[in-house]
């Protein structure tokens, strides 16, 4: 009779284990996009957000600002280019990252 009952209690483990498995969440795709890029210095671009799939978002502007807002606008007070960087992270922690290149006049 114990016997059995330790069958029975490794079964019922293995089942529930088997049966609490989580689908994990969609992959994020990294994506924004420039208003006034090219703006004459001192100037402010704005960059909006089309990524899918991201519970979170870090913007890195390229002139030592950041951001997690979906639509946001950063100040550049010097002509020349700059490296926008935008990670996507999913709700399990999954991230994608996406860099463009601004051009200020």
């Amino acid at each position: 009779m114990t016997k059995w009952g330790i069958v029975l209690l490794i079964s019922g483990l293995a089942f529930a284990v088997a049966c609490n498995k989580t689908t994990p969440a969609p992959l994020p795709a990294a994506n924004f996009y420039v208003d006034n890029n090219g703006c004459l210095a001192p100037c402010y671009v704005y960059f909006y957000s089309s990524s899918t799939n991201a519970q979170t978002l870090e913007w890195r502007f390229g002139n030592g600002l950041s951001s997690n807002e979906a639509i946001d606008s950063s100040q550049y007070s010097e002509s020349g280019p700059y490296e926008v960087w935008l990670v996507a992270v999913n709700t399990d922690g999954v991230r994608d990252s996406v860099r463009k290149i601004i051009w200020i006049d």
